[in-house]
């Protein structure tokens, strides 16, 4: 029996914990906050921000994870499964056409070579309407072999927009988890291996302990600067190959932001994720990063997000988004979460026909002070 410890907040060290009610227990701890605050938002669907903050999280969590109390460390390969659009929720009753499973559900799919494989499924509630009885070819991934275990992870956001975790399951072969399954194989195929973020954990550590660097004008400068462009830019490498292969993944702001949540989230540094910053007068900034409650020279970031689908769009969205950042300067509200006087402030636009480092888009790198009046 083992235990996994990371050093950021992660999903994956509770889905493969020893004991299926454990693993229950581990996944409704870690989803309950996060669910709460974008229960909150105005601008949130919940499955949508669920499942794409667990997307970011699986996907920027360390590849090596050590084994609580001891020295080793294993190895945890990531896969994507993208649905094929011709496969349906299974009608149990109404009328109609069943809905694309693609639009309402998320599969992820874990290796570790002590454990075995790890199918986690998160679906929204249709009514009348729930998943197939249907497996994942797990046979097509390079690490499948006859005796490999499967552990079945299945997650349901509810009516009342709460992810329940419907079962956690075990089998002892690959064929005992398809056998269990009357209805046969998902249709669709497995992304790439989603792996090594090691340079995404030391960029975000980089960034965030970094002294700030600021022009006479208030614009972010030189070395800080770039810091900024390194870290987004190997964010937009690790999503570009998830995003070719399936648009809907991210395909509004409120799953971007979400998506951004929960990469952060896994990273040592930042300390402190908060989505929906309230500011003074009223306004919202979309993401804040802080290092430390208590250090006085810590300089959150607050990040606006934007989505751009068509190249008229980047443009608009970036004048939209340097409006926003303007009226922020000028917004009080950070006193609560840092001791410093300032706040650096960004905007991230997810250009949807961007590829590699085109994909995020950043800018308007400024310092706004006057916060702890």
């Amino acid at each position: 029996m083992q235990a996994f410890s990371e050093g950021g907040l992660s999903l994956i060290p509770g889905l493969l914990h020893p004991h299926g009610n454990e693993v229950i227990g581990s996944v409704k701890r870690f989803s309950q906050p996060i669910e709460s605050e974008f229960t909150q938002s105005p601008h949130c669907d919940t499955f949508s921000c669920m499942s794409s903050f667990f997307l970011g999280n699986v996907l920027s969590t360390a590849d090596l994870l050590r084994v609580a109390g001891r020295r080793r460390v294993v190895t945890v390969d990531k896969y994507l499964f993208n649905c094929s659009q011709r496969e349906r929720m299974r009608r149990i009753g109404g009328r109609g056409n069943a809905a694309e499973i693609v639009r309402h559900t998320l599969t992820l799919a874990l290796f570790v070579s002590s454990i075995g494989f790890v199918v986690l499924h998160i679906f929204r509630y249709l009514k009348w309407q729930t998943l197939p009885d249907k497996a994942l070819d797990l046979s097509l991934l390079p690490q499948a072999t006859g005796d490999a275990k499967v552990r079945e992870v299945l997650c349901k956001v509810d009516a009342q927009n709460h992810l329940q975790v419907v079962s956690a399951r075990k089998f002892k072969s690959l064929r005992a988890y398809s056998r269990s399954h009357r209805e046969g194989y998902f249709e669709g195929r497995f992304s790439e291996q989603i792996g090594n973020v090691r340079n995404l954990h030391q960029f975000a550590d980089e960034l965030m302990s970094a002294a700030p660097n600021f022009g006479n004008d208030g614009n972010v400068n030189g070395e800080y600067r770039a810091r900024y462009e390194v870290l987004f830019n190997e964010i937009s490498r690790l999503l570009s190959p998830l995003l070719n292969g399936n648009r809907l993944l991210v395909n509004n702001e409120a799953k971007f932001q979400a998506l951004l949540r929960g990469v952060f989230q896994s990273c040592d540094s930042p300390e402190k994720v908060i989505i929906e910053f309230q500011l003074e007068r009223g306004k919202r900034i979309d993401l804040v990063l802080s290092r430390s409650a208590e250090n006085d020279d810590t300089h959150p970031i607050g990040i606006e997000v934007k989505i751009a689908n068509t190249a008229g769009q980047v443009e608009r969205k970036r004048v939209e988004a340097n409006r926003q950042l303007s009226e922020y300067e000028f917004c009080g509200g950070c006193k609560r979460i840092t001791g410093g006087d300032a706040m650096v402030l960004l905007y991230a636009i997810l250009n949807a026909i961007g590829q590699e480092q085109d994909l995020i888009l950043i800018g308007g790198l400024r310092r706004a002070s006057g916060f702890s009046r």
